[in-house]
């Protein structure tokens, strides 16, 4: 049901978090991380549930030295670059065109992965 990198809601008595899940395990388990490092937590899905409005949000997951993982970051920058070309004239828009876009996207998921933004 769930894939590298979805976001869930781990459920257990009280206890409510996020997680992201790091890698699908067999018998319906999952290995999740749940806070900034990097050691992670094997979960039963009955315990894990789906977010079904999480294309409302961007969640990030940061590490323990506040960097974000690059997939995420990569994903991240990616929407930024997205949201400024649809606010951007169409005759700026062509400046974002093949490598450019690819270096912009490069530089903003370095700065990202750095902890220097956010």
């Amino acid at each position: 049901m769930f894939k590298v990198g979805d976001t869930i809601i781990y459920e257990n008595g009280i206890r409510t978090e996020l997680g992201t899940i790091k890698e699908v395990l067999p018998n319906n388990k999952y290995r999740v991380w749940y806070h900034t490092g990097s050691t992670s937590a094997v979960t039963d899905e009955s315990l894990m549930k789906e977010i079904s409005n999480l294309y409302a949000f961007t969640v990030i997951r940061h590490s323990v030295d506040y960097s974000i993982e690059d997939q995420q970051a990569r994903r991240y920058a990616s929407n930024i670059m997205e949201k400024i070309l649809e606010k951007l004239p169409e005759k700026f828009q062509k400046a974002f065109d093949g490598t450019k876009w690819y270096e912009i996207e490069d530089a903003i998921t370095d700065l990202l992965e750095e902890g220097n933004i956010l």
